[in-house]
This record gives C-alpha cells, structure tokens and sequence, in this order.
C-alpha cells in the first residue's frame, strides 16, 4: 500500500520519528500493539519498523528510526532520502509481538531504541486501565526514545513506571530490572508469555 510521508522529527540523536498517512486519505488498516510494518526503501531496500503510537490511531501509523554507524543501508536510507511530501510503498501491519490483553497483570521490559513496540503496548494498557509496569533503560535521557517528546512526557500520568538512565552495563547498574524479574519469576508469571520478555543486561 501507498503511503504519504506526513510529517519527520528529529527526536534526539540520530533518531527520527516519521508519520505515515494513507495516500488515498482514507483509514490505515488496523493494528495491535506491538505490530511493525515493511517500508519500502531506495534501491530496493526493504526493513521493519515497529509501530509506536496508540492503536486505536487509524489516521496514522508512527515508525521511528535511529541512525545505525553499522547501517548496511536501510537506516542510512531512511535518515538521508525520506522527505516529507514523499510517497513510500509498506506492508500492511503484521504483529509477531502481541499483547496478550487477557491478562491479569503486564510487565514490559525496554532497552534503548528497542522502546518502540513496547511504548504502544503500554498506551493500549494504559488506555484500558489495565495494570502493568514498565521498566526503561536508555543511555542518556537526551537520546531516549521514539516517542515524540521524550520518554517523561510519554508516560506522564502512568503508574508504575521506571525511567533509568544511564549505561545499564550490568545488574549492579540497574537493579530494578533484576528485582522485577525476580519478582516475576518467584510468582509463576513466567510461564505466561504476557508477563516477562527474555532480558540481558548489556551495554546499550
């Protein structure tokens, strides 16, 4: 499907957010939290992005992207090519990271960029008044997120939200993450796929 390029901010360091609206001005195609799209680059370059905003959104979809210095092309594409105005072919969304909504409570476990799918999954939560916490480890809180406005703003109201930065190398360095997954664990949740997500501690 085709897609206008509405709208590119830079969000922090070598991070953009881009704003997708449908080329026909009809609605976007249904999402979950956690979905990603393919996007379609120069030179026949295609990767995926996860969707980061609400996904009651049908006007929209929002991706964002830091600038990889390992890039083999497609982040390069995306930072140096894509203007706004500009028409760009995508999948429709596929979702390979569900939010399982049946459950009691949800924890979410983020680090760095990977923030992305799980930021929309804290909005459907959140939008539902469904209970679930989520820890954050960024390098630095000037180069958090894909969010929009920072990761503080984005979470402004939530409860149970840690926001860490720093360099997150080790346990010792953030704790919180090993206590929550402590906690986790010593309850059986687990076994369910809603409740922790495999996490190792390293360098961001």
């Amino acid at each position: 499907m085709n897609v206008v390029i509405s709208a590119i901010r830079l969000e922090a360091e070598d991070i953009i957010s881009i704003e997708l609206v449908p080329a026909n001005g009809g609605p976007m195609p249904v999402f979950d939290a956690g979905s990603h799209i393919d996007i379609h680059l120069p030179e026949g370059i295609v990767r995926q992005y996860s969707i980061w905003n609400h996904p009651d959104e049908t006007h929209r979809y929002c991706i964002g992207v830091l600038k990889d210095p390992a890039s083999r092309g497609g982040s390069r594409a995306v930072h140096e090519q894509l203007r706004v105005g500009q028409i760009v072919q995508i999948s429709e969304p596929r979702n390979l990271f569900p939010l399982d909504l049946s459950a009691k409570r949800s924890v979410l476990f983020a680090g760095g960029i990977g923030i992305t799918p799980i930021l929309s999954m804290a909005q459907r939560l959140a939008a539902n008044d469904q209970d679930f916490e989520m820890h954050y480890c960024a390098r630095a809180e000037e180069k958090p997120d894909r969010c929009g406005h920072g990761p503080r703003s984005c979470v402004a109201g939530w409860r149970d939200v840690e926001l860490s930065f720093g360099r997150c190398t080790s346990r010792d360095e953030y704790p919180s993450f090993q206590t929550a997954i402590t906690s986790e664990i010593s309850e059986g949740n687990t076994e369910r796929p809603h409740a922790t997500m495999p996490v190792t501690i390293r360098s961001l």
